[in-house]
């Protein structure tokens, strides 16, 4: 296990350092020392992740009846180079195929619990004076608040720029819906790659 070698490789630069200080008319043997300090180089690289998935959070709620409605969100989020990015989905009916967008100017500070971000969606169809045969919503939603491991809370804005009616503001809060080891892709190009499709069919039309 990474963890392992590295602690095992600290250890071992720890004892090195050590002797020297003991007797330091010593002369170091190169030999020694280098492959100890490759060994915890290599181990330190070992625990960094150039892809990794950090998990889903929702507050989808699903009616019951014959003719089932789901509403609510869902937010994915993976580490790619350090940064994240994820996607954010809206359910408001049928409770499969949501809108479905990638996440815009993402923040995240891990030690402070800090999040935010924000994503195009296309929620409906909007039939109205200006748009006689339909067209595609656009809605911005954006996100300020916090992350922890078992939810994401804050305020949540739907900005409508289509209809340009005022922003709605909202207070969300989304819970943990899957092991954080549960994602199955194992590097950035094949997280794009089984998302491509998707977003063609069910992302922003603007």
């Amino acid at each position: 296990m990474p963890g392992e070698v590295l602690e095992q490789a600290r250890e071992a630069a720890k004892a090195a350092l050590a002797t020297v200080q003991q007797n330091k008319k010593m002369k170091i043997s190169l030999l020694r020392i280098v492959p100890i300090l490759t060994l915890f180089v290599l181990a330190c690289g070992a625990t960094q992740k150039e892809f990794e998935y950090l998990g889903e959070w929702s507050n989808v709620e699903v009616s019951s009846g014959e003719d089932p409605h789901a509403s609510g969100y869902v937010l994915k989020l993976w580490k790619h180079k350090g940064k994240p990015v994820g996607f954010f989905t809206e359910f408001a009916g049928p409770p499969f195929d949501p809108p479905f967008a990638p996440l815009q100017d993402v923040t995240l500070d891990e030690s402070a619990g800090a999040l935010a971000f924000s994503a195009k969606l296309s929620p409906g169809i909007v039939f109205s004076r200006e748009h006689l045969t339909g067209a595609p919503a656009r809605v911005l939603y954006v996100f300020k608040g916090t992350l922890r491991d078992t939810e994401v809370k804050g305020t949540l804005e739907s900005q409508d720029h289509l209809s340009k009616v005022a922003p709605v503001r909202i207070e969300v809060t989304l819970k943990r819906k899957s092991d954080p080891n549960a994602d199955s892709h194992s590097t950035f190009q094949e997280w794009e790659e089984a998302y491509a499709p998707i977003l063609r069919a069910r992302g922003p039309k603007w």
